[in-house]
């Protein structure tokens, strides 16, 4: 609609010039069939030349959308205003221009325009700027200025086209493309900005003095951006550091993601993005991680009592090593006994890791695989004791007398959720770490009494563990309690493990908390621990005839010599559900 405000406009103003025309020219019968004629033609010439410019610049913009900054793309749209302005004034004049009495105004007013024009041709066009032998007026700095502006968008564009297309097809990575594309962006602007001085007529040996007195300002007042600026080129020359890189610097860890002349962007094992100075690169000592090969060493200090035997706590470090994964067997894990500490032997386990960004990481699993070795081996972690002397312990004791207080209560101690987990017969053979990673990857979730936890016929998605309270299990058709859970129990585990539906209602009777473990997380902790799975298909393996009665395993009624064993199927149903 804001498109065809201007051509009704000037379609009313033509109709109206062409009704003046014909009160103008009595003796002459009008048409007014051609001035309607031409007012629509009128309009119509305006809608289009309005249509067009918003279609140049609507494709301009989407096509050069990744290109531009959000200031070149503002600066695009508000090109529209003034260009339909133009277009609107043109339709407007030639309207005007077509209703005799204007005419003589309309000549005057051509004239003033005429008059305001030379005026402002003579202020653009007159010499301002005198450098050596070239004398510039505004409009050839204005022209400069577009060009200039126009050669590092097109370096901007090229630069891209050369590092995603050109670079990429050959194969190299991600640091060497940046750097190549960088220093390739900066010669051709540099080339390209001499090139147009030189075309303007500018000879620049004249400005041998203005780059002096440019060069003892840059020295005084810029001389951080100077030094950021001849760090970064440095950077992207010799390439110490690369985009890529796993790089630390005052204490700062993180990946390089782009390098430029002024600052270098890393992001943190966080996701935070933090733009640091070129010039701290190049006068502070840089931790590399990837610069030569990506391989780094962890050191991993623990201590333990001085009854301990060291060859049994080598064992157990060295152990702990070869149990994890991530780390290269090699170079080999390696144990040092450092020091005799004040109250504990202090050795060091270090490993070799080949992604430098998983150290920390790694340090946590490493650790807890020592912690559950060394609780193998019975080996002790001491700590330190102090003893406290009360001197005015009579004093004390006199205000602590009286009647001694009634002993409270006994209250039954928690148990921990891995003593909960070890007392359910699926996971009573698991590793330490088996049940961390269950820990780690199930849920808390509490149910007031009366509340429903699942319904019969729902699928089978998770596995409950009653942690505190009490769960009923119910017929969904009659209503009847069939059992109820206590702490400790498990329930929907059948469901679960063979992909069917649940069998039964699940409802709180108290006000329950029940541990968790759904499909996807115990898919990523069987995938990760296969022995896991094993026991879980040899605990299934006891109950064949509640998987009889539900229907699950119809081969297990075959009475032939080719026929599977529980187990087997009872895992290979369980292999092909959690995909493992």
């Amino acid at each position: 609609m804001k498109l065809l405000r201007g051509p009704l406009l000037l379609f009313l103003v033509a109709v109206i010039s062409r009704s003046a025309q014909a009160q103008t020219n009595s003796a002459v019968p009008a048409d007014p069939s051609s001035g309607l004629n031409q007012a629509v033609v009128i309009a119509l010439a305006v809608l289009v030349g309005t249509l067009l410019v918003n279609l140049l610049v609507q494709t301009g913009s989407r096509r050069l959308q990744e290109r531009f900054t959000p200031m070149t793309k503002a600066l695009l749209r508000l090109m529209t205003v003034p260009l339909q302005l133009l277009v609107l004034l043109v339709g407007l004049y030639w309207a005007i221009a077509s209703i005799p009495p204007w005419q003589p105004g309309l000549a005057w007013f051509s004239g003033q325009i005429t008059g305001f024009m030379a005026g402002v041709r003579q202020i653009f066009f007159t010499e301002v700027v005198t450098l050596g032998k070239a004398r510039l007026s505004l409009i050839s700095l204005l022209v400069i200025g577009g060009l200039g502006v126009a050669i590092v968008l097109v370096g901007r564009s090229l630069r891209d086209w050369l590092k995603e297309r050109v670079l990429a097809s050959l194969g190299l990575d991600k640091g060497n493309r940046e750097a190549i594309a960088g220093v390739a962006f900066y010669v051709l602007v540099g080339l390209s900005f001499l090139v147009l001085l030189q075309a303007s007529g500018i000879d620049l040996s004249s400005l041998t003095v203005f780059a002096g007195v440019l060069g003892i300002g840059i020295g005084f007042g810029l001389q951080n951006v100077a030094s950021n600026f001849i760090s970064g080129v440095t950077i992207l020359l010799e390439q110490p550091i690369k985009a890529g890189d796993f790089v630390e610097v005052n204490g700062l860890l993180g990946t390089v993601q782009r390098i430029s002349v002024r600052s270098t962007v890393i992001e943190t094992p966080d996701g935070v993005s933090i733009i640091v100075p070129n010039s701290k690169f190049i006068e502070n000592n840089v931790i590399n991680w990837s610069y030569s090969r990506p391989l780094s060493r962890l050191h991993i200090p623990i201590g333990v009592a001085y009854r301990s035997d060291p060859a049994v706590v080598t064992e157990a470090l060295l152990t702990a090593a070869r149990r994890e994964t991530r780390v290269l067997r090699d170079p080999a894990p390696q144990v040092w006994l450092k020091a005799f500490g004040s109250d504990a032997l202090e050795f060091e386990l270090l490993v070799w890791v080949p992604v430098p960004q998983q150290r920390e990481p790694l340090k946590s699993a490493l650790n807890y695989l020592i912690k559950e070795e060394l609780r193998r081996q019975d080996v002790e972690i001491p700590f330190s004791q102090q003893d406290i002397y009360i001197r005015s312990w009579g004093k004390l004791e006199q205000s602590l007398a009286g009647p001694s207080p009634e002993p409270p209560e006994p209250m039954a101690m928690a148990q921990s959720l891995r003593d909960l987990l070890l007392r359910v017969n699926f996971f009573q053979k698991c590793s330490e770490s088996d049940l961390r990673m269950l820990v780690e990857q199930g849920y808390q979730a509490s149910y007031r009494a009366g509340e429903i936890i699942c319904r019969q016929g729902d699928p089978g998605m998770s596995l409950y563990l009653v942690l505190v309270g009490l769960v009923g299990v119910m017929a969904e058709s009659s209503g009847q309690l069939l059992a109820e859970l206590p702490v400790g129990a498990i329930c929907g585990e059948i469901a679960l493990l063979t992909g069917t539906n649940r069998t039964a209602t699940l409802k709180a009777i108290k006000d329950t908390t029940l541990f968790i473990v759904d499909r996807h997380a115990l898919q990523m902790v069987l995938s990760q621990h296969q022995s896991l799975a094993e026991q879980i298909s040899q605990s299934l393996a006891q109950r064949t005839q509640e998987l009889k009665d539900l229907g699950l395993f119809p081969e297990m009624e075959q009475d032939t010599a080719e026929r599977a064993t529980p187990f087997e199927l009872i895992r290979g149903r369980i292999r092909q559900l959690f995909g493992i």
